[in-house]
Parts: structure tokens; C-alpha cells; sequence
């Protein structure tokens, strides 16, 4: 997870990342368990956003962060195919990269529940990078 602010620049790569990776969720999608705790309409947008992009927090609900994943039970995912979609990213993202610049103070690693949502307080480790800027 970056834990960095919300600027339009990082929404724009959030949103990107989101539309780009859609079809490849793994399906069924879990809608966390906390989300029944959220008052309406909260709760029904957040139920939205978990079964069509796989979190419920993501457009409007985005809190500034990547996570990365995998399910390593799908035979197809191998080496080759994860810089292809790297490479399938960086075309997809270059015109919008071209004038976003943010900083990265560091990576978390979490465990993830059915559909790659992360599970509260579940960090499993941090790596502090200092200040890294994308470009």
C-alpha cells in the first residue's frame, strides 16, 4: 500500500489501473463483512463497487493506496504473462504519465480474502523506500 495523498493525478492512475484490470478479477467477488456496518446509501454504492471492480473502495470511495495480488491457482499466470500486462499498463497509462507526479514513501503487504480485497489489519510487513517519485 502507498500511503500517500489524494491528488487528481493519482485518482486519474486509480481509476486507470481499475477500468484496465477489470476483466480480470476472479470471481465470485466476497463483499467484506464490514460493509454491512456502513449506513445506506453508503452500503449499497459499496456493494456496487465490490462486484464490479472487486473493492469498495475504489472511484469516489478511494483511499490512496495500490495493492498488488495474484492468484497463483491460475494456470496462466505466469512470468511472461505478468510483464505483458505490465507492458498492456504502461501503453494503456502513457498519455495520462506524461504529466503525473507523485510521490511513494513506502510498500505494504497485506493478506487478501475471495476476490483480492485486503483484510483489515492484516499488514504482514512495510518496506520504507524513502521519497519516490512516478513519473
Amino acid at each position: 500500500m502507498l500511503p500517500i495523498e489524494l491528488t487528481p493525478c493519482l485518482q486519474t492512475l486509480s481509476n486507470s489501473l481499475l477500468h484496465a484490470l477489470q476483466s480480470h478479477l476472479h470471481h465470485p467477488i466476497e463483499v467484506p463483512s464490514w460493509v454491512a456496518n456502513m449506513d445506506e446509501p453508503q452500503r449499497s454504492k459499496a456493494i456496487y463497487r465490490t462486484r464490479q471492480y472487486g473493492s469498495p473502495n475504489v472511484l469516489e470511495a478511494y483511499v490512496p493506496h495500490v495493492t498488488v495480488g495474484y492468484d497463483p491457482s491460475i494456470s496462466r499466470i505466469t512470468s511472461q504473462w505478468k510483464v505483458g500486462k505490465m507492458n498492456e499498463w504502461n501503453n494503456l497509462y502513457k498519455q495520462e504519465r506524461e504529466h503525473c507526479i507523485d510521490g511513494v514513501q513506502g510498500i505494504a503487504l497485506g493478506m487478501t480474502s475471495v476476490g483480492g480485497t485486503v483484510l483489515a489489519n492484516s499488514r504482514m510487513g512495510y518496506w520504507h523506500v524513502g521519497k519516490v517519485i512516478i513519473i
